[in-house]
Formats: structure tokens, sequence, C-alpha cells
């Protein structure tokens, strides 16, 4: 079972069996920032949350667009996206 799978099965509700995979990719990179796993300034590569996630393009940088409005991630165009300082 992949960290992807477990934190489905931790945050799914008996109601809403099927949580959206953008939901979850905000989820789990939310406790990764919070558990500071990811640092301050550190890069963001899409292609690595992909491959370690399982998700595509589209649940990732759903993912990263709701973080950036919750100020936890800035995104610069051509340069990346970085987790915000706290």
């Amino acid at each position: 079972m992949t960290d992807l799978d477990q934190l489905r099965a931790t945050l799914s509700h008996r109601d809403d069996p099927a949580l959206p995979l953008a939901e979850a990719a905000y989820r789990y990179l939310l406790r990764e920032i919070i558990d500071m796993s990811l640092r301050p300034g550190e890069v963001l590569n899409e292609a690595d949350l992909q491959q370690r996630l399982g998700a595509g393009r589209t649940p990732i940088r759903e993912a990263l667009l709701r973080l950036a409005e919750d100020r936890l991630v800035t995104i610069h165009a051509r340069r990346g996206t970085f987790v915000s300082d706290l």
C-alpha cells in the first residue's frame, strides 16, 4: 500500500468512499509541509510529486494551487514551486 493509498484510507469517510486524487494530494502535501518533511524554500517538482504520489499532472497542479491559495507554497512562473517560509 502506497502512502497515497494509506492517506486515502485514513481520510475517507464511510459516506464518501471516493476521495478525489486532488484532495488526497493536497492533504498529503499539507501534512508534509506541517510536519516539516518539506522544508521552507524547498523546490516542489511536479514530475517527482507525480511519481511519489502515483497521481497525474492535473491532481498535483490542483493541489499545488490550493496550497498557494493557503500561502503554504509560492509558485513562480518559469522558475518553479517552492515551499513558503513560515
